[in-house]
This record gives C-alpha cells, structure tokens and sequence, in this order.
C-alpha cells in the first residue's frame, strides 16, 4: 500500500496509485483541505457521543517536528480523539494495525489522512514499513506517531499501561527522533462487559520530549523503560483527576471498576 508521505517528497511528480494523477502541489492542499473537513466532522461526531477533549501539553508538541510520537492505546476511540487535535500535531504519519482500516469510518479516513497500517504478524516486513516512514519523517519534518503496547488495552484501570515493545524506541534511536510522550486519561465511561457506554471527559496530555540525541542501540531498553515509567505515572495522576469530579454513583454500570474509582478518590 502506497504512502501518503511520499506525496510530499518534491521528487515524486508521477502518479502513484489509481488515485492520483495528479501534482504534488495538489496532493498537499487536497491533503490539508480533507483533514480540515474530517476533523470538523469528528468532532461533530463526538459532541453526538457526549465525549469532551482536552488537550494539555501544546507547548511540548510545538518544540519538536520530527519525531516518535507514543501513546497509550484503550480503544478505538484513540483514532476519534487523535482526530481532534491532529490540526495541532502538525504533520503527522500515524502507524496503526491492518485491521483498523476496514472499521468504518475510522479506518478509510484514518488511511487518508496519512496513517500507515502495518501486518502485525509479519515482523520483518513491519519493521521495514517503519523504517521508511522514519525516514521520510525526517526528510519531511512529519511526527511519526506509534501505539507502543502493539495492541488495546482495555483493563488499563485494573493493570496499568501494558509493557512497551521495542520498535518505536528502536527507530527513535536510530533515526536520532526524539521520543513524544502522549498519554490518554481512561475511558472510565465505557464497558464493553456490560455493554455500558456513557458521556464523559478524555484529557489528552503531550509530556516533555525525550532526546535520543546520545544514545545508541544498546540503550533501547533502558529508553523504553523510561518512557513507560514516565507515561505510566502520567496515566495514574490523570485518572485520579478525572475520576475525583464524578459522582459517586455514575460508575453504577460499570461495577467492575466501583472499587478502582473509589480508590482513585482516595
């Protein structure tokens, strides 16, 4: 599958796929003036939902353009609430799994706006799609933004952030990209246990970036560590926050996390 990067390399004035025929020139404004209009609609879309966004952390997306963009994945919400501030991240090359991109209508708008889906079974021939997209990435000042849990996590309140695999610390590294920490407070409104699905607010925070400047590859764990701890501690300050403004009895549907909520308000 073509990527949507390569429409802004200045060398490339063919056509790439049997959508375009067209210059690079117009492959960016068609680009800028589709993700104006899909973040309008989303953001439509999620008033009809009753989720509020947030966004904290402006300044540290300001100091960085090429970079490792983290972030902790619950749900395919993400992808909703990515959407509303992606006009604020800048250009931006998101990496999710193939089987988003049939879920309609996240996955083909996702695709348009620039997300690169990768086959998680097939490691060797996913690492090479990162590869390139960290080099484009560079070349072209776009964030390179990488669920690191590899997969959802939906007891987050129960274990916490899911340990980390390695191949956005790994490219990071080599690329010599800062690491761009985004940590998403929890969906403390939804349970697909018992099918509950309520209103409520999502705080979306940018952490101060990490600098991969002086290490090397065998700093890849230690990176890794520290970014989890660092986003970790993020997640629990933030579900405390979050859950200290609701009332006692809105998690009445969600019995399994009465005991995590309370806690929390402690």
């Amino acid at each position: 599958m073509p990527l949507l990067l390569d429409y802004f390399d200045p060398s490339l004035n063919r056509a790439l796929d049997f959508r375009t025929s067209q210059t690079v020139a117009h492959c960016r404004r068609f680009l800028a003036e589709f993700l104006w209009h899909a973040s309008i609609f989303l953001r439509l879309y999620t008033k009809l939902l009753g989720i509020k966004w947030e966004l904290r952390g402006v300044e540290e997306i300001e100091r960085v353009q090429a970079c490792v963009v983290v972030v902790n994945h619950q749900s395919i919400l993400d992808i909703l609430g990515l959407f509303n501030i992606w006009t604020t991240l800048g250009n931006l090359a998101a990496v999710s799994k193939k089987a988003l991109l049939w879920v309609i209508p996240f996955g083909p708008i996702a695709w348009l706006a620039g997300t690169v889906f990768i086959d998680r079974k097939n490691g060797k021939e996913s690492m090479k799609t990162l590869v390139n997209v960290a080099n484009k990435s560079q070349s072209h000042a776009t964030k390179l933004l990488i669920f690191p849990e590899g997969t959802r996590n939906k007891d987050i309140l129960s274990n916490g952030i899911q340990p980390f695999k390695k191949g956005a610390f790994k490219i990071a590294i080599d690329n010599r990209l800062p690491i761009l920490p985004l940590v998403f407070s929890p969906y403390y409104f939804i349970d697909e246990k018992t099918y509950f699905f309520g209103h409520g607010k999502v705080i979306i925070k940018a952490l101060e970036p990490i600098s991969t400047e002086d290490l090397v590859s065998d700093d890849v764990d230690q990176l890794m560590a520290n970014t989890h701890a660092i986003m970790q501690k993020e997640f629990q300050s933030l579900t405390k926050e979050i859950v200290s403004t609701l009332d006692d009895n809105y998690s009445s549907n969600v019995r399994w996390r009465q005991e995590i909520l309370k806690n929390n308000k402690s």
